[in-house]
This record gives C-alpha cells, sequence and structure tokens, in this order.
C-alpha cells in the first residue's frame, strides 16, 4: 500500500528531526511510527538516515517490549528484515542494547535485494547496490550503503520534550516495562484497562512477575490504579497517566 511520507515526516518533524514541513499537532506514537518508517524507507532513503539518527540519541524514549510486540503482530514477514537493519544501524551508533529485544524479533531476508526500489529496476542497478552495500546491510540481506549520522538535524532535548509532554514520562522510564504498560493502556487496549496482570503481562510479552513488579511503580508514581471487583482487578490508568496536553 502507498505510505503517506508526508504524515511520516510531519510526525518525525513533531518529534524533534528537522525535516521541514509542519509537525503534526500532536506527539507521536513512537512505535508506530518506526513500524510506518520502515514501509517507507524503501522509497525515501533520508527516512532511514534521520529515524537512526533520531533513535541513537533518543532510543530511550522508545518501549522497547511494546515494539517488540508490535513487530510480531503487525510487521509483515518482508519488512522485518529492513527494521533489523535500521535498529541494528541505531544500537551501533550509540541507541543502547536496550532494543535488542526488538531486533530479535526481525530476521535477515532469504533472498538479498537492494533496500532502496531505485536500485531494483535493472540488472546494472542491483550489481552496484550489492558492491557499495555496508557489511551491515549485507548481514541483513536489504543492501544499502553506509550512512552517516546527521545530529545537526536534530532538535534539542529542551525542544522534543516541551512540544511532546508525553516523552518526559518516557523518559523517566528510560524505555522500560513501565513505558510499554502506559502506553499499552493509553494506546492498545480497549476503554484504557486490562482486565488482569496476566492478560498486560502477554500484552507486554513479559513474565507476570515482572509486570506486577512494573505496576506497584507505576501505582507508587501515580500513573496507573488497579481496582478490585470480586475476583477480578482492573487495570487502568490514572489521570496522570494520560496523555498531558500542552499549555
Amino acid at each position: 500500500m502507498p505510505w503517506d511520507h508526508n504524515d511520516i515526516l510531519s510526525r518525525w518533524s513533531r518529534a524533534g528531526v528537522m525535516f521541514g514541513v509542519e509537525p503534526a499537532t500532536e506527539s507521536p506514537d513512537l512505535e508506530r511510527l518506526l513500524l510506518d518508517t520502515v514501509r517507507a524507507v524503501p522509497t525515501n532513503a533520508r527516512l532511514l538516515v534521520m529515524a537512526v539518527t533520531w533513535l541513537a540519541r533518543y532510543g530511550r524514549l522508545m518501549a522497547k517490549h511494546r515494539l517488540k510486540r508490535l513487530i510480531r503482530e503487525e510487521l509483515a514477514p518482508a519488512e522485518r528484515a529492513p527494521m533489523g537493519l535500521m535498529l541494528d544501524l541505531a544500537i551501533n551508533a550509540g541507541a543502547g542494547n536496550g532494543l535488542r529485544k526488538a531486533v530479535a524479533e526481525c530476521a535477515a531476508a532469504t533472498k538479498p535485494y537492494p533496500l532502496f526500489t531505485s536500485m531494483r529496476r535493472n540488472t546494472r542497478l542491483r550489481e552496484l547496490a550489492k558492491r557499495d552495500a555496508s557489511a551491515i546491510s549485507r548481514a541483513w540481506g536489504c543492501w544499502a550503503r553506509p550512512l552517516a549520522i546527521k545530529e545537526e538535524a536534530l532538535r534539542p532535548s529542551p525542544w522534543i520534550t516541551a512540544h511532546n509532554p508525553p516523552f518526559t514520562r518516557r523518559a523517566a522510564h528510560h524505555g522500560d516495562l513501565r513505558t510499554t504498560i502506559v502506553e499499552t493502556l493509553l494506546r492498545d487496549l480497549h476503554e484504557n484497562a486490562a482486565v488482569s496482570e496476566m492478560a498486560l503481562a502477554r500484552y507486554c510479552l513479559a513474565s507476570r512477575g515482572a509486570v506486577r513488579h512494573a505496576l506497584n511503580a507505576l501505582e507508587l508514581e501515580g500513573h496507573i490504579q488497579r481496582s478490585r471487583r470480586g475476583h477480578r482487578t482492573t487495570i487502568s490508568l490514572s489521570s496522570t497517566g494520560r496523555e498531558p496536553a500542552l499549555a
């Protein structure tokens, strides 16, 4: 399906990439933005460079467990090699090993090919793509030339948090399981509630014990609330756990 590149660029602009387009009106869902970016990358090489650059600097904002689940559930098998390449490049550029949780859901292409569609048009272009491919892109089976990080095209941290208040909570939680729980309740579950720790653990791809530990911390921080109804516990976001609005 064709991807709305302007929409993707607009969401990245709101996240702090200086693409020269009007920023989106709301803070982006970072994990789904990565999925949409990977789908659009074959026709927009600059998207790969800037996504890797952003992840290298701000990758701790990503909800790693949630990204892993979305890759497993929503990304087509053919899109997982480019995702693995993008995440691997970001980790090598300084994003940190936390993203390897998501890399584990990716797999190299069984039949190598040029990452960018412009290089797939004829045999000569394919051979050029193969010849110039970086070692890491060869490993993932989607050939692309070595890229250079462009930190000068990123907004500074104060700008990003000022324009994206929800990112402040993500930063405080370092993208750990707490981040995934809040984002899952906020974006993925009906009426922002999970019926049990076990159900939430399945969404987070984490053990029930790990989820309980994270929920205890979130409850102390005032981000979630748990209510008991008979034998059933409902977990939901508190008022402070919902998306804060810009003043």
